[in-house]
């Protein structure tokens, strides 16, 4: 392969030693024109050495050159992909592979990714889905394990069942209400990460639904690699990132105005008033309506249907709205806010650290309040043992001087 593009690259550099040494010349340009004038030269330069290995495959030439290859940054002239690693602060590491600052390939872009220490069977399984619609452009895909988060609601809700098979049938409804309710509130989470990225000139090909929640492939719009521009990514994915906890206020309200509007006419307090509703008219005044997920009615008669229903639909809002925004835990919407916020202030190691210490601090009260004050929310024990390993993991990172392996810390 030919040296041309290292020699005009050297001579560029001599130039501007050339001119700064001569005060009599014209002036300096200014910082935003030198951005510019490297990155088209990058991108030239990257064009012709494309241009040569095509020509060198297609003749069946190998050159050896003994000269390191250099190294491109996507984000100085293409869109930014939110899981690439972020350098804004400088850190500067002697046992960082080269591998790990090279130009990311896009394998699996738009899918979950590359699961490390499997097969490569188990990577293409969680990698596979299949499209079901099309919306505002955003193809919506779902994950093929997805109907195995079915089946686990029907395994949860079993017992309560089998007390109760003469009403098996409103058992099973309310299931399906539920499902239909739960990735309904996903999906339209995952729209608000949309809207949000095309807001501030970002684009969204393809949402996916999956067992463990939704997953917008948003990609922020390209910056300049420069301390502005990278203020103003991380500014872009903290936008981006509320935009999806924000749809579960519009949620809550439907579903408390609902609830309360079903409640209406009763007029008792206690637990189990003999009405359309256990709590009386208004059940959030009622502290145990926190704490429940769903109610029968005494001696094997049933179920509150339709307040069962409510209930469940404003509590599937509220917690997910709660533990996106104040459990920063990855690959929660709350981690990707602190964590752009940290680096906007730090340099990525402090970031970490300072990172790992909130989260392990969170994580262990999620635990505590989860398994005492609201023990039938285990959205809320799970997510803080979830969180409690992110932070052993980072931890782990960290010690290894490897914390830029972390998705919350590789970003550029």
């Amino acid at each position: 392969m030919s040296n041309k593009g290292y020699e005009s690259l050297s001579q560029v550099e001599e130039d501007n030693d050339d001119n700064r040494s001569q005060p009599s010349q014209a002036n300096k340009r200014d910082s935003m024109t030198d951005a510019l004038k490297a990155s088209a030269h990058r991108r030239q330069q990257e064009q012709q050495q494309q241009q040569e290995a095509n020509n060198n495959n297609a003749h069946g030439i190998v050159h050896n050159n003994n000269l390191p290859p250099i190294e491109f940054n996507d984000d100085d002239d293409d869109v930014s992909d939110s899981n690439e690693r972020d350098d804004s602060k400088t850190d500067l590491n002697p046992n960082r592979p080269a591998a790990a600052a090279a130009v990311r390939h896009d394998r699996y872009a738009n899918n979950i990714g590359n699961i490390p220490n499997t097969s490569r069977s188990v990577t293409n399984c969680m990698n596979a889905s299949c499209r079901v619609c099309t919306v505002f452009g955003i193809e919506i895909h779902i994950h093929i394990l997805l109907p195995l988060f079915f089946v686990l609601t029907f395994l949860i809700w079993l017992p309560l069942i089998l007390q109760d098979t003469g009403n098996a049938v409103s058992y099973i409804l309310l299931i399906i209400l539920f499902n239909v309710c739960l990735w309904e509130t996903v999906l339209i989470h995952e729209l608000g990460h949309c809207l949000a990225g095309y807001l501030v000139g970002g684009r969204t090909d393809k949402v996916l639904l999956w067992p463990l929640g939704g997953l917008a492939f948003t990609q922020p719009p390209a910056q300049l690699n420069n301390a502005e521009g990278d203020a103003k990514k991380r500014r872009n994915r903290i936008f981006i990132a509320f935009g999806g906890p924000l749809t579960h206020i519009p949620h809550m309200l439907l579903y408390g105005v609902l609830l309360l509007w079903y409640c209406r006419n009763e007029s008792g307090t206690e637990y189990y008033y003999a009405g359309e509703c256990p709590y009386g008219s208004n059940p959030f005044a009622i502290w145990p309506f926190w704490q429940q997920t769903i109610i029968t009615l005494p001696d094997g008669q049933g179920l509150w249907f339709w307040y069962d229903f409510l209930m469940l639909a404003f509590m599937i809002n509220f917690w997910l709205f709660v533990i996106n925004l104040l459990i920063p835990a990855y690959p929660l919407d709350g981690s990707r806010i602190f964590a752009n916020w940290l680096l906007q202030r730090y340099n990525s190691v402090k970031s970490a650290t300072i990172y790992c210490w909130v989260t392990g601090i969170i994580a262990v009260a999620a635990i505590v309040l989860g398994a005492t004050v609201f023990r039938t929310q285990t959205m809320l024990f799970f997510t803080g043992i979830w969180a409690a390993f992110q932070v052993y993991q980072l931890s782990m990172l960290i010690q290894n001087s490897n914390h830029y392996q972390h998705p919350l810390f590789n970003q550029t």
